[in-house]
């Protein structure tokens, strides 16, 4: 009986401790499984937190980059097309590969070429990674459209401006010269501000300022070639060993010398010929490329197509010369109010007794110098718009009255390519490379 209860004791003995053992294993089982649940609701929630700081890091790189663009009027040079940058912290400083909050950035082209043309599209895609996540997001970007602050401006001088023989310059806007404004013979400048920080001669009637010219970084002339109807040198004919536009209507309705354009938009290859424009009809915008001068002279009457624009964008000296004040068409026997091209919209005519007054409505410009000589008579020349030259050097009066709409909706040739926008609806996430 005694060894029987020790039996049935040893028995019940080890039953509790089978049963210990086996709770143990069920409870060591249970936190383990609890701990790598936790262990991995963890690790999901920072990939979690990781993928949206990535995208977070990736969008705040993108806006950072699109600025920076916009205030680099070099980055299309310092950047090759379709590689990444290194890779950067949030502030832009290089960083090792395995850098654990890092991001970096490309630029593509539309046409593969970043450097070819300043007013391309550009495509900027960010890749930014946090941890062991990463995220990419791609966005275009295009010109802003801006047009260049000279455009504010009557008259700029990207070297120096000359007002000889007495001469006055009235410019109802403000006037800028880059280098020195110069006379010898008592000029006056009367403008509400002159900006100029080199020698001052002439008279200034107005405030005065030290000046902050910015010309055109790009060819201006070419930006109207790309876009416009060509005029064959060719089909210019030679006068006095110049090739000449005469007695002519040259408008977007209009070409004597070959297709017209809707937009009013013609350019000439010069091929180095002198180029002559007199008593003549104009209401386009004329390019003229590689001439070896463009003479001006006699009556013209010139402006624009249809809105504000450039009316004459040259890489070669423009001369005014004896300008006359009245274009006549009974003197030069011409009718130049066809029904192609009736004078600012009104009612053509057949006749030939009109007469227009010698004007220039729009902005001129050259990458060259614009001198202009005595008129005919005396009088002064009268611009309504804008004149920019490199020397720009006064013989007779001028006056310059302000167009505010080559500001407000600037003339295609001088906008700003640098400032970028974005393209909206382009903006997307892309797989990371």
């Amino acid at each position: 009986m005694r060894q029987h209860s020790i039996d049935g004791r040893l028995c019940r003995a080890g039953y509790v401790y089978l049963a210990v053992l086996f709770t143990a294993l069920i409870v060591s089982a249970a936190v383990a499984a609890s701990l790598s649940v936790s262990t991995s609701g963890l690790r999901s929630q920072i990939d979690r937190v990781n993928r949206m700081a990535a995208m977070r890091l990736a969008e705040s790189e993108m806006h950072r980059q699109a600025s920076r663009l916009s205030s680099d009027a070099n980055w299309r040079n310092n950047h090759t097309d379709g590689a990444y940058s290194s890779w950067l912290n949030a502030t832009g400083l290089v960083v090792s590969s395995t850098d654990q909050a890092s991001v970096r950035y490309q630029l593509s082209d539309v046409d593969g070429d970043l450097s070819d043309d300043d007013f391309d599209d550009v495509q900027l895609t960010v890749h930014a990674r946090v941890g062991d996540s990463q995220s990419a997001i791609t966005v275009q970007l295009q010109p802003a459209y801006r047009g260049l602050e000279l455009l504010g401006y009557g008259v700029t001088a990207l070297d120096d401006l000359r007002v000889e023989w007495g001469a006055v310059l009235n410019s109802e806007s403000a006037v800028q010269v880059a280098d020195d404004c110069l006379t010898s013979t008592s000029g006056t400048i009367v403008s509400p501000l002159t900006e100029c920080s080199g020698t001052i001669m002439p008279a200034i009637r107005g405030a005065f300022a030290g000046e902050n010219v910015a010309g055109p970084t790009h060819d201006v002339v070419d930006v109207y070639m790309q876009s416009g109807t060509q005029i064959p040198v060719s089909s210019l004919p030679w006068q006095s060993g110049k090739r000449t536009i005469s007695n002519a209507v040259l408008t977007a309705g209009t070409n004597p010398y070959g297709s017209t354009d809707a937009n009013g938009v013609y350019w000439i290859d010069a091929g180095g010929s002198h180029v002559r424009i007199t008593n003549s009809r104009l209401g386009c915008t004329l390019a003229i490329y590689d001439a070896s001068s463009i003479e001006l002279t006699g009556a013209i009457v010139w402006e624009y197509a249809a809105v504000p624009e450039a009316i004459l964008v040259a890489d070669a000296p423009i001369y005014f010369n004896a300008i006359e004040p009245v274009l006549s068409e009974s003197t030069l026997g011409v009718n130049f109010n066809p029904s192609s091209s009736p004078f600012r919209g009104s009612i053509s005519n057949t006749t030939i007794d009109d007469q227009y007054d010698t004007q220039f409505r729009g902005l001129i410009y050259s990458s060259d110098d614009v001198t202009v000589y005595a008129t005919s008579d005396g009088s002064p020349i009268w611009v309504t718009g804008s004149v920019i030259g490199d020397d720009v050097t006064l013989y007779n009066d001028v006056h310059i009255f302000s167009l505010p709409e080559l500001v407000s909706s600037p003339p295609a040739g001088l906008i700003d390519p640098t400032p970028m926008r974005f393209i909206n609806g382009t903006m997307r996430r892309v797989p990371t490379p």
